[in-house]
């Protein structure tokens, strides 16, 4: 976040209206970490995204490449905890894009079957040459499976994992019952 109010101030003189818009995007994503207790719809959690790469995109410039793949039809209605997918894309971000010279593509794709929704975020792995320049955001993977299970038990899942030389996690959300949706 710091990162980005470094973004937004260097946006004051240079670009006052993408400052305004960075601050309001700025402010949707405090406003979430304000209530990460509670949840949100997965709709909701994207546009929370798109406001994150947003940001991001002021500060990294065209090495910040976003491959968006969503059905053409509205995506269901599902709740899940509050910050799931943000700070998932926000690693992708950390150790890809950051630490890349070149375009970086991370791909974030949606794709909605009978009884879940998955949601894959992709990214190329780029080798470190030096360590991180700053510490993580306190939400690990471990938190995000952990907050899944409370509120999904074991029919929920997120898994990571290196393929092809591209860092991919999978998040396994199951769509409501019928009667789920009702009561």
């Amino acid at each position: 976040m710091f990162n980005s109010l470094n973004t937004v101030a260097a946006l004051i003189d240079t670009d006052p209206k993408a400052a305004e818009a960075a601050v309001l995007d700025l402010a949707s994503i405090f406003r979430a970490a304000l209530h990460a207790g509670d949840t949100a719809s997965l709709e909701d959690e994207l546009a929370l995204t798109r406001r994150y790469l947003a940001l991001e995109r002021w500060r990294l410039g065209p090495r910040l490449v976003v491959e968006w793949v969503l059905p053409k039809d509205p995506l269901p209605v599902i709740t899940l905890p509050i910050l799931t997918i943000q700070p998932l894309v926000e690693n992708a971000v950390r150790y890809a894009v950051e630490r890349s010279f070149e375009p970086c593509t991370i791909r974030i794709e949606c794709l909605v079957g009978e009884q879940a929704i998955s949601l894959l975020i992709d990214n190329p792995v780029i080798m470190e040459t030096q360590p991180p320049a700053r510490d993580g955001n306190g939400i690990s993977l471990q938190n995000i499976r952990d907050r899944l299970a409370l509120m999904f038990g074991d029919r929920a899942s997120l898994r990571t994992g290196v393929i092809d030389a591209h860092f991919r996690v999978k998040l396994v959300l199951p769509r409501p019952k019928a009667d789920e949706m009702q009561g």
